[in-house]
Formats: structure tokens, C-alpha cells, sequence
């Protein structure tokens, strides 16, 4: 291989080294926006209800960021937690 084109595959190694690491950095990124959002859903239907069975907590921290903000923003339209619970169920049909 020429100096040239040693030159040409070096910049090229360091572009995908930098694409990498940007990549890295915005699924983190998104990673914990999702957690995050989890959490504060998770604390939001506790304080509504007073607890949340473990199964359902796990049920909501698995669900995508999408469907998280939901409940977040409809958690004043759910009068109880059987009611939240159907939501769950359908957002649940959705995924599969």
C-alpha cells in the first residue's frame, strides 16, 4: 500500500471512529430519556394510586419512550388503577 492511500484509510478509520462514537452517544443519550421517563411515570402512578404491583412497574419500564409520555400526560384521566391497567393491556396488544 502506498503512503496515499495508507493516508486515505487512516482518515477514513477516524471518520467511523468518530460516526461511532456519536452514534454511541445519541442511543445513550436516548437510552436515558427513556429511563429517566420510566421512572418519573413509575413515581407518578405510585403517588396517584398509593403503589404499583412489581409486574405492572415492570411492565411500564419496558415500554418505548412513545407510549411512556402517555400515561404521564393522561394520568389525570385515569380515575383508578384498573383503569390504567386497561390501557396497559391495549398499548400491550400493540407491541406484539
Amino acid at each position: 500500500m502506498d503512503r496515499w492511500t495508507e493516508q486515505l484509510v487512516a482518515e477514513h478509520r477516524l471518520e467511523w471512529f468518530r460516526e461511532g462514537i456519536r452514534e454511541g452517544i445519541r442511543e445513550g443519550m436516548q437510552e436515558g430519556i427513556r429511563e429517566g421517563t420510566a421512572s418519573l411515570t413509575v413515581r407518578q402512578l405510585v403517588r396517584k394510586f398509593g403503589g404499583i404491583d412489581a409486574a405492572v412497574e415492570a411492565r411500564v419500564r419496558k415500554l418505548p419512550l412513545g407510549e411512556l409520555e402517555r400515561p404521564g400526560e393522561e394520568l389525570l384521566d385515569f380515575q383508578t388503577e384498573s383503569a390504567f391497567l386497561e390501557w396497559l393491556d391495549r398499548v400491550g396488544e400493540t407491541e406484539q
